[in-house]
């Protein structure tokens, strides 16, 4: 593992460190068990296999447990053992212990940390033991250096006091509540901080190679304990807390801090995501996990330059749309967001991602909103980003705080050797292939050959010279896994699935003497996170204004997806019958209008839909059918000998996403095409020509 530091332009920032994430590997031998260097990973990355995170069940009986604690609502003192149904629902047995209080922060125990009956790893017990020193150590160090940064960076979490939890409200005994409450005057909200053994495929399997380090869950923190609250696993903090070359156990000399600070970073990344939670509910993932990548550095924490390589290795992975090449490649989405937490911050202020949070605006508005001093926008900072990550130059196309030739791997370029070449396509490269591992030399095949939104194509054109026309030719409509499907008798109906985003329009004339909408509809939705819409357009389609009625709300939840948020009102929640209502279209009298539906939905559950058996527009029928999605590309040509660089932007049609270029190239320089989809939703491909 190779680690590198990233020199951030901030004073108050101290200390080494690392957070690595892994790869699933190798099979052990089982006939003479060696231990692995198990591998940190991200719980939501995919590569821990199946992780448990309980759900509260109010029906399972606890009643046998009856020893009451009588904490009386204030911070317990360290050695205190109480009962958490979190722990009870991992392991069935409940008890932890609380070892360190800081100022900000309560280190609890998990009191059995050990592994199945029959496992290995029983056998070497100071592996998953975590002493007292450990414990205040930790809590020191979040109090000064990962609270101290990250609150003063991005804003404190708000305060939550313990009270009026699930729990109480259920009725259950004190003991099993009152501990969580506190009226500390000295500081009534510290981070609860739980190490545990955490029930991943590792803990069930020995030779499994990768475990979760750590997390943090909006469910537990809002809706269960109403406490600030993150999570750490128990694994080998003798090894991997700490500067490097620390000895923690007198009885195991031999035994030091190889990994250094691995929990101290991830324990940074995981408290970025409580604060995020709190100040941009509902953000996209991959800027919520660029800011949490951008807090290990910035607590002085060294990061591995693995997710960076790999991405470096796929740069047609998407930078917004996270998982898109799967998780045998989520490590190049975490590479590719810290690159470009990294990008805006040496480009547009050291406190860009800190303001980002603090402004509470999410998305490509909010960073929008942040650019616009500088005169550019989202598009202009991400071309720019392209450039920077295949060049590694001076000014805009490169970094301050990192050297991209020091990474083992460069960047992935496709070459074109032939001075006159046909139509070519994706296809003419094959499918992507992760970065290589021990296991898997030539990498992994994510099955993925088209560009996903705002992922990267570098082809270098090495063969042609003289006088030549470059055609490009992008698809006009995205492919977009989810549409409305028509159903005959049934009418228009959404279907099931995670993150959609689809679009039901029909043309209508608004009657100065009618302007009415009126809609016969059914809906069964996700309640405050899933929503359907009602829209109106006067442009064609580029821009939607949605419509409120007596059945639309504007309630949500607070951590549904900004995307939603921004156009409520909606329809949500069951209507429990076909209903017929009607929309208010008096703005819009004597306007030839679109008249739209659009479902949205989030990552997590997601309900039957939405029915739309009949509209019209003052008595008469819209003709609806599925708006698919247009695709956008963005193409700059790169022109080099090697030293200098010529950049030029491609203008492309809106119509056709057609665009040609035309250069007398000298015979030792080359062209590169930077092609990257710039839409929102779905995949797209292209072609290009110097055949004329």
């Amino acid at each position: 593992m190779r680690k590198i530091r990233i020199a951030l332009l901030i004073t108050l920032f101290i200390g080494l460190g690392t957070i690595p994430l892994g790869i699933i590997g190798a099979v052990f031998a089982k006939t003479e068990f060696v231990t692995p260097n198990y591998e940190p990973v991200d719980w939501q990355s995919g590569l821990a296999g199946d992780v448990e995170m309980p759900v509260f069940d109010p029906e399972v009986d606890y009643s046998y447990y009856s020893a009451e604690s009588g904490l009386a609502m204030a911070t317990p003192p360290v050695g205190t053992m109480v009962y958490d149904w979190y722990v009870n629902a991992i392991s069935g047995s409940p008890w932890m212990t609380l070892r360190a209080i800081g100022d900000f922060v309560e280190v609890w125990v998990q009191d059995d940390l050990s592994f199945p009956a029959g496992d290995p790893r029983n056998a070497e017990p100071w592996r998953w033991q975590i002493t007292d020193d450990m414990a205040e150590y930790l809590a020191d160090e979040f109090d000064n250096t990962i609270y101290a940064t990250l609150a003063g960076y991005y804003g404190a979490p708000f305060d939550r006091d313990g009270t009026g939890t699930i729990f109480q409200a259920l009725g259950w005994p004190s003991f099993r509540w009152d501990w969580i409450e506190t009226t500390d005057p000295d500081n009534p909200q510290r981070v609860i901080l739980k190490i545990i053994n955490y029930r991943d495929d590792n803990y069930y399997d020995p030779t499994y190679p990768s475990y979760v380090a750590g997390f943090y869950s909006s469910d537990y923190t809002w809706y269960y304990y109403n406490r600030n609250m993150v999570h750490l696993d128990s694994w080998e903090w003798c090894e991997r807390l700490g500067p490097e070359g620390l000895s923690w156990l007198p009885e195991h000399p031999e035994i030091v801090v190889d990994r250094p600070n691995l929990y101290e970073s991830t324990l940074a990344h995981e408290f970025q995501h409580l604060i995020h939670s709190d100040r941009l509910p509902g953000d996209d993932t991959y800027m919520n996990e660029a800011c949490s990548l951008y807090a290990e550095p910035l607590c002085g924490y060294e990061l591995d330059a693995g997710q960076i390589e790999w991405f470096m290795a796929t740069p047609d992975n998407s930078l917004t749309e996270w998982g898109d090449q799967g998780d045998i490649n989520i490590l190049a989405d975490y590479g590719a967001a810290f690159l470009w937490a990294l990008y805006l911050t040496d480009h547009y202020g050291t406190t860009f991602m800190g303001d980002y949070v603090k402004n509470m605006n999410p998305g490509m508005d909010g960073i929008n909103a942040l650019l616009a001093p500088y005169g550019v926008d989202y598009y202009d900072v991400f071309r720019d980003w392209t450039i920077a990550n295949l060049l590694n130059g001076d000014g805009l196309y490169g970094y301050d705080s990192i050297d991209l030739d020091e990474l083992d791997t460069d960047m992935r370029v496709y070459e074109i050797s032939k001075s006159k070449f046909p139509w070519t396509s994706s296809e003419k490269f094959g499918k992507t292939y992760t970065h290589a591992t021990t296991y898997a030399p030539d990498g992994y095949d994510t099955g993925i050959r088209e560009l996903n939104p705002f992922g990267t194509d570098y082809i270098a054109l090495t063969g042609i010279t003289g006088e030549n026309y470059i055609l490009f030719d992008g698809d006009d409509l995205a492919k977009y896994p989810f549409e409305w499907d028509y159903e005959g008798d049934e009418g228009w109906h959404t279907k099931k699935g995670d993150l959609m985003n689809i679009l039901l329009a029909g043309e209508a004339y608004v009657d100065p003497l009618d302007p009415t909408l009126s809609l016969n509809t059914y809906w069964e939705i996700e309640e405050y996170w899933d929503f359907g819409f009602v829209q109106v357009s006067t442009d064609d389609g580029e821009t939607w204004t949605t419509l409120a009625n007596d059945y639309t709300v504007p309630y949500y939840d607070y951590h549904a997806l900004h995307k939603m948020v921004d156009i409520l009102p909606g329809l949500t929640g069951h209507s429990g019958a076909p209903v017929e209502m009607e929309f208010d279209l008096n703005a819009y009298a004597g306007q030839n209008v679109l008249i739209g539906f659009r479902y949205m939905t989030d990552w997590g559950t997601f309900e039957n839909g939405w029915y739309i058996y009949e509209a019209s527009v003052s008595g008469a029928s819209v003709d609806l059918e599925d708006v698919p999605k247009e695709a956008d590309f963005m193409v700059t040509i790169l022109k080099t000998d090697g030293v200098d660089y010529e950049v030029t932007e491609l203008s492309l049609s809106d119509m056709d996403e057609t665009g040609t270029f035309f250069d007398d190239i000298a015979g030792d320089e080359d062209i590169i095409l930077i092609i990257s989809a710039a839409m929102e939703y779905g995949t797209v491909d292209y072609k290009f020509t110097n055949k004329l």
